[in-house]
């Protein structure tokens, strides 16, 4: 093994989350990159990708790839709806974009894996180009 890619949600803040990834490489005495998407010197090579941004996540992007979707009026409608009626935010609001999304397609049970399997977002979105040209550089 001579590379390792580290994938890992914002979340929160994307510079908490690599420091945190940096934390645990060190921890684990594999070599620490100095920013994400630079692959630290060293064998193995590690790099690591930040997904979704500040508070973002893997969700994030594929909600993206959708964000144009005529579907995705009905998806924001539920989730303002959802909040009116509990009369506060609807909590992990990107997870439950994902989900609602799914909920409008074939086979709704499905996880946001398998929805991916099924092409239920459009992978070879623009949004997800850095993605995939980190993936490619393992």
């Amino acid at each position: 093994m001579d590379t390792v890619g580290i994938l890992r949600d914002a979340e929160g803040k994307a510079a908490d989350a690599f420091r945190s990834v940096q934390g645990a490489l060190q921890k684990a005495a594999l070599p620490v990159p100095d920013e994400p998407g630079k692959r630290a010197a060293g064998v193995p090579g590690v790099t690591v990708f930040i997904l979704g941004g500040d508070g973002g996540m893997l969700e994030t992007l594929l909600n993206r790839t959708v964000a144009e979707e005529p579907e995705q009026r009905c998806v924001e409608e539920f989730l303002r709806c959802v909040e009116r009626e509990r009369g506060r935010e609807v909590r992990n609001l990107h997870k439950s974009r994902a989900h609602a999304w799914i909920a409008t397609r074939d086979h709704p049970e499905v996880s946001v894996g398998v929805a991916a399997q099924k092409n239920y977002w459009p992978l070879e979105h623009r949004v997800l180009d850095d993605l995939r040209v980190f993936l490619r550089s393992l």
